[in-house]
């Protein structure tokens, strides 16, 4: 019949295709040279080297590079930023300068990688990234090595009292000169490491997903994305450890010079130092690794790198534009940045407002925030994967989910505003010499009015304008002491019968207490600290905001997958990758650095260099500084919640009109039916109206 011969004339077109196809395939495949396939560098492949050609020492390998990186970037530079400031007089909005190059040096280079880095040898690549890496960390400790031993924060002595004269600071001009040219190195370092780490979250995982199976990909990605959180939280612990050391290390410190003083400069150079050797060795079988694997179809790999380069080169502009026109894309994104920005202040700055608001030492405060900060972390991404797995919720449900967090961390985030604990009262910057500050006094902003208030009449003898923050507490009036020379002491004792800790007595500015056992008025070494007890419900709520908001980062990865077609997906999270680092990595260092800045009290004495106006600073003003910093905060998390609830409104519009055309659809057949809807017609309805909420919602179930 007509209808078999046309049957049989298709199938018999399809055949011929197919043996086209095969044939013209064959005759053009391109033949691969076998050194691409085999391990070695440059032209040595001995032949000891090619069992290593495997998926599982690959990725060996890349767990080493993601520790290196992960463990300095995301960790152990958060620990050390306050030694970083005391160190080399800098601000914390300076310190914030040296957080944005690795961003900005990071942007630059990821371009060029997602155009370019999948034509060759990724490995290879990886491993030069990971010996740049190595050569910043190297270069980044390097103001370390310049000048002499002693940088002018940090005294060759404590001697402190009256009896010394003024003469236990001064700095040398080496010393200035290394304070004033380490804010350009160290940024210029920073951006070398986020040049060379730009390619591990790139390449890595496109390497491993084309040369391993596909049933076995989720686990290799599962190691590096527990390895990227086990590193931070490595880094904190590393950072308690090695700024435990002296900073001149293997030297010992000066006597009365322990890890609680103020001016303590732990090893921070230390660490880099050796990671940096860490990641030159890790970088040497990275650069041995061949192109594609000896088991991995080389036909499927150039089809896929074809591909690639192909949607590249002709999708970019319209890609773009399709993307900024996808509302619901474009709100994601931006309540990505609000909580993104949120997340750099958490992770950049609490260790630091732990220190200064209750007065923990900067050892203790690394280990609390990567006990904290980490595993609230990795426990929010955990549950919220869970949750997309378990109840594979809708668009519109996700959007829910969002606004849900983003109330409850708005709410938590009030009450760690309220978990703050008193100023320092400070005699000649917010209380009078020997007499207590009132609840409501003003204290200076300004370094140069506090220095002039200091210097009164009990202790114009001692001479004490040179020397460094070195407080000591009245416990009779609670009233803290730049120094004891500014309390005017002549003498001192020991408290303990070691040099650790230090009774300085006759004291001519420190009231005479009717029960002294000590001649004269006596200070003790250490500031006055007023009872304080919020420190443990900031910690409890610290650890419950970052776990919720952790939460959300999966549930908007796949927000993000499930409004764009699968052609825009990679260049959808790509945009919104460097949407993420131009709105919030960089500028949020800066501007929360600055409040820090913005609430300093005083900052170390250190007249000696140019840059004395801007050094590190010494007290903040508690009273400011925690409704400032949380308040930025807060108003982050509001917007967050604008931008959920602004996603959550596109979802349900887009539905309610994918519903619309459902119905006139319906309509039509029913016309067609002369007003009855057949049983069909009503089942297409529903499976039209099914099909539509799965495609718009973005249900992954069949």
């Amino acid at each position: 019949t007509p209808t078999t011969s046309a049957s049989d004339g298709d199938d018999v077109g399809i055949v011929n295709d197919a043996s086209e196809a095969t044939t013209t395939t064959t005759s053009t495949e391109p033949e691969l040279d076998p050194k691409l396939t085999q391990c070695g560098l440059f032209c040595y492949h001995p032949a000891c080297l090619q069992p290593l050609a495997r998926p599982l020492p690959f990725l060996v390998s890349v767990i080493g590079l993601y520790f290196v990186q992960s463990f300095i970037v995301s960790g152990y530079i958060n620990s050390i930023n306050t030694t970083i400031e005391l160190r080399y007089g800098l601000t914390t909005k300076e310190i914030g300068y040296i957080y944005a190059s690795y961003e900005v040096f990071c942007i630059v280079a990821t371009f060029f990688i997602s155009y370019f880095g999948h034509g060759g040898n990724r490995s290879r690549l990886l491993g030069i990234g990971c010996a740049i890496i190595g050569i910043g960390y190297f270069f980044f400790a390097f103001p370390h090595f310049l000048g002499s031993a002693i940088s002018n924060t940090v005294p060759v002595s404590v001697e402190s009292s009256c009896a010394a004269g003024g003469g236990g600071g001064g700095t040398s001009d080496m010393n200035c000169q290394v304070q004033d040219s380490a804010l350009l190195i160290l940024c210029l370092s920073f951006g070398l490491i986020g040049l060379g780490a730009s390619p591990v979250y790139i390449l890595a995982p496109t390497y491993l997903w084309d040369n391993v199976p596909q049933k076995s990909y989720p686990l290799y990605a599962a190691s590096l994305h527990i390895t990227s959180a086990l590193g931070p939280a490595c880094g904190f612990l590393g950072g308690a450890v090695f700024l435990s050391l002296y900073v001149n290390f293997p030297s010992s410190a000066p006597d009365g010079l322990t890890t609680s003083h103020p001016l303590w400069t732990g090893a921070w150079w230390l660490g880099f130092v050796i990671f940096a050797g860490l990641a030159l060795l890790v970088a040497v079988p990275l650069l041995a690794f061949p192109t594609v694997m000896p088991h991995t179809a080389a036909k499927r790999l150039q089809k896929q790198q074809q591909q690639q380069q192909q949607q590249q080169q002709q999708k970019a502009q319209p890609g773009l534009k399709r993307l900024f026109k996808n509302a619901l894309w474009l709100f994601i994104s931006l309540l990505i940045v609000a909580e993104q920005s949120v997340v750099q202040a958490f992770v950049a700055y609490v260790n630091k407002y732990m220190q200064k608001s209750f007065n923990i030492p900067v050892t203790q405060s690394s280990i609390i925030t990567g006990a904290l900060v980490i595993p609230s972390a990795v426990i929010g991404i955990g549950a919220g994967a869970l949750i997309m797995r378990r109840y594979r919720p809708s668009n519109k449900s996700v959007s829910l989910l969002m606004m849900g967090l983003c109330a409850a961390t708005t709410l938590l985030t009030i009450g760690l505003a309220f978990c703050t604990c008193p100023n320092v009262s400070m005699a000649g910057l917010n209380a009078q010499y020997g007499i207590p500050a009132t609840s409501g006094a003003a204290a200076s902003s300004s370094t140069a009015a506090a220095q002039l208030q200091l210097n009164v009449s009990c202790n114009a003898a001692c001479h004490c304008g040179s020397l460094s923050y070195d407080p000591a507490c009245d416990a009779l009036t609670g009233t803290t002491y730049f120094t004891p020379c500014h309390a005017g002491c002549q003498s001192k004792q020991s408290s303990t019968g070691s040099s650790d800790s230090w009774n300085y007595t006759d004291c001519s500015c420190v009231p005479i207490a009717t029960n002294a056992s000590l001649p004269g008025g006596y200070v003790t070494g250490g500031k006055c600290t007023a009872a304080c007890y919020t420190f443990g419900p900031f910690c409890a709520l610290l650890f419950i905001i970052v776990l919720l908001t952790a939460c959300g980062y999966e549930p908007s990865h796949i927000l993000t997958l499930s409004c764009v077609s699968e052609s825009d997906s990679s260049f959808a999270l790509g945009i919104q990758n460097i949407l993420q680092r131009l709105l919030a990595f960089i500028p949020a260092p800066i501007y929360f650095g600055s409040l820090f800045d913005f609430n300093c009290l005083m900052r170390s004495s250190d007249s000696a260099c140019s840059n004395a106006d801007a050094s590190a600073c010494m007290e903040y003003d508690l009273t400011r500084l925690p409704y400032m910093w949380i308040g930025v905060i807060l108003g982050l998390k509001v917007v967050g919640f604008l931008f959920a609830s602004a996603c959550f409104l596109v979802s349900r519009a887009s539905r309610a009109v994918d519903l619309l055309d459902v119905a006139a659809d319906a309509t039509v057949a029913k016309e067609k039916d002369g007003g009855a809807m057949s049983a069909s017609t009503k089942t297409a309805v529903q499976i039209g109206a099914y099909s539509s909420k799965t495609d718009v919602d973005g249900n992954h179930v069949a």
